[in-house]
């Protein structure tokens, strides 16, 4: 959390609500405009899972269920680094503007400290419960078929783990156009019964 920065609006190829959208960036291209705040360790980019998007099924059997945000975390190998990048990238102030914008294929990016998004995120999250909204994560899947809305439920199949500190769990099986290492770490969050926060304050380190 300490040395992560969001970065959002990345570029996509194709309609957000196409099964077929690609991000229109590359990993490298993303980490090209942080070189001169210090090293990134790792850029993940964001991805959604089924009950945050409409996916027709046709696409859904044969592409799976995941398809990208346009959002991405940067991760810095010093605190240093990030705050540098904060100071550069984030306005001080709201109404204020950032002493500097990057643009990616056209696309002027905008940022935020993962500390804040975790913030901004519970906040919703309290302001939802206060007025009765439900939270995304409890909510049904629903797809678009031929302009017929149906519901189905996402089957979660229940693990356990024997967990240690300092131990390394591998797992293997993994779907490769479905999963990644936020789905991962979601999947671990809820079986640990941690929000993201409490994830990343245990010192719990996911990677794909």
């Amino acid at each position: 959390v300490d040395t992560t920065l969001m970065v959002s609006n990345l570029p996509l190829d194709g309609d957000s609500d196409d099964a077929k959208t690609r991000y229109g960036c590359t990993i490298d291209q993303i980490r090209s405009l942080f070189a001169s705040y210090g090293k990134v360790a790792i850029v993940k980019l964001r991805f959604a899972r089924a009950n945050t998007q409409k996916i027709k099924e046709e696409d859904r059997r044969s592409k799976g269920t995941s398809a990208p945000l346009g959002s991405a975390f940067v991760e810095f190998t010093t605190t240093e680094a990030l705050q540098s990048a904060v100071a550069d990238l984030v306005a001080a102030a709201e109404g204020e503007e950032p002493k500097t914008k990057l643009t990616l294929n056209k696309n002027e990016l905008s940022f935020e400290s993962m500390k804040t998004w975790l913030e901004n995120k519970k906040s919703k999250r309290k302001r939802d419960a206060e007025d009765g909204t439900p939270d995304q994560a409890s909510k049904k899947v629903k797809l678009d078929d031929d302009d017929q809305k149906e519901e189905v439920k996402v089957e979660v199949k229940e693990f356990a783990l024997d967990w240690k500190q300092g131990c390394v769990v591998r797992i293997e099986g993994l779907p490769t156009e479905t999963c990644d290492r936020e789905s991962i770490r979601a999947a671990l969050e809820k079986h640990m019964g941690m929000d993201e926060e409490e994830f990343g304050k245990a010192g719990i380190y996911v990677d794909y």
